[in-house]
Order: structure tokens, then sequence, then C-alpha cells
């Protein structure tokens, strides 16, 4: 007899190693676009919604210059709790690089909804950080899509980036909505 048990576990790990960031714990790039695919699937079906948001840390490079980047680590992993936080359990909540997340919303049925679930994350950032007795304050900007999943998931990124940058834009510590899109 062989014992498989190890094997099995490894698997597990490099499985979950495949699709999740190993700094915050929360899913990658890889598991993101599955969800969106899925969600925009299931939104098509539905007849509801699905919100996408691209977050991004406000002179994050200030951070890690000012305080090092164990401090800047130690920010973007609360930075994912407070999101984490903020959203309903159903939401995928993603870290895709630096310092930029990403989050998927399932079965929105109006923006009002986005809207409100946004509003509980910036006020989440509303409290500074606190790391190793100092204060940080964080602000951040974020780009907002809707679709009613005849949009590919690729586009649905697109303008969620592109959004998210206006915000910036504009004077960061902000979120702009784009209206639903629909291309056929």
């Amino acid at each position: 007899y062989r014992d498989v048990s190890e094997a099995e576990r490894e698997h597990t790990r490099l499985l979950w190693l495949a699709e999740h960031d190993f700094l915050t714990g929360m899913p990658n790039r890889v598991k993101l676009q599955e969800s969106l695919a899925e969600s925009v699937a299931l939104a098509r079906e539905k007849g509801r919604l699905t919100g996408f948001v691209f977050i991004d840390i406000d002179h994050f490079k200030n951070i890690n210059d000012t305080f090092g980047h164990d401090v800047g680590d130690m920010v973007l992993v609360n930075f994912a709790k407070r999101i984490r936080n903020s959203l309903p359990e159903s939401a995928l909540v993603a870290r895709i690089a630096g310092d930029e997340f990403a989050v998927v919303i399932h079965e929105l049925e109006q923006e009002a909804q986005l809207r409100e679930l946004m509003d509980e994350v910036f006020a989440a950032m509303q409290r500074p950080f606190k790391l190793d007795e100092i204060d940080i304050p964080i602000t951040c900007s974020a780009g907002c899509v809707l679709t009613d999943g005849s949009t590919h998931p690729d586009e649905v990124i697109r303008i969620a980036d592109k959004a998210m940058y206006r915000a910036k834009y504009e004077g960061r510590n902000r979120y702009l909505v784009e209206p639903i899109v629909q291309i056929t």
C-alpha cells in the first residue's frame, strides 16, 4: 500500500497557490477572470446584473518609500481585509497586482446596490491604518461597471480599468460607476 495523502495535500496546496495571492490570501487574477466569466454568463441567463470593480490604493508608492515594504505589505493585507469585510460573502475580492484589487459582485438588481456597496468600502477606508504605532491614512480610487451579461468579460475589465483611472484623474479618493454595458 502507498500513502497518497501527502501527495494529495501537495496537489491541493499547489492548486490553491495557482488561484490565490500569497501575501493576502485573496484570489488572484486567474480566479478573478473565472469568477467574472461565470457571473457574466449567469447575469445573461437570469436577467440580473454583474458588478465589476477595479480598486487601487492612492499613492501607494509613497507608503513603501516612506515606511518600507514590510509596512506596505501590512497595508495591502489590511486593505484587502477591509474590502472583504465591507462586501457580501458572495462577492469575490481579488488582488490582481501590486496595490490593485478587483471585485466581482454577483446578481445585482440595480445600480443603487452597487453604489451602496462602494459607499461601504470607502467608509471602511476612512479610518487610518494603524501599524506599529503609526497611523497611515489611506485613500483609494475605483472604477465600477455594471453589465447585464451581454458584454464579454474582457471588455468589462477594460471599462472598469478606464473608469478607475478617470477617478484618479478627477481627484482620487472616489469611485465612478459606468452605466450598464450592452454590446451586441
